[in-house]
């Protein structure tokens, strides 16, 4: 126990070093992240889901360095891999819903 407790104390301290120089660099004060937080009930900006293991990340431009809001790590993750482009979220967005199934065309093709 103790050493699982002094190893997540200092998993703990070291993120919370990590966020705290962060928000250094993004320019953006606690208080204002305690009230985006409480404005999104805690919950990720882009699909609304709870934290499940680790913290919401706080999502920025990178060109700009403004704080936008905070998102699950997958979301934040999705936002990355496109590159932070809204033509292409929206290109990925049509070809999602291009080649999606309907339930009823499914259960159409099962006997």
């Amino acid at each position: 126990y103790e050493q699982n407790k002094a190893r997540w104390a200092d998993y703990n301290r070291q993120q919370l070093e990590r966020r705290t120089k962060a928000v250094k660099a993004l320019g953006v004060t606690r208080a204002a992240l305690d009230r985006m937080l409480r404005e999104q009930s805690g919950v990720c900006a882009l699909c609304g889901d709870p934290p499940k293991r680790k913290q919401l990340a706080l999502d920025h431009c990178h060109r700009t360095g403004r704080v936008r809001a905070f998102l699950c790590h997958a979301c934040n993750g999705a936002l990355g891999l496109l590159k932070d482009d809204p033509s292409l979220c929206e290109r990925a967005a049509a070809y999602l819903r291009h080649h999606s199934v309907s339930a009823a065309t499914v259960s159409a093709r099962d006997p």
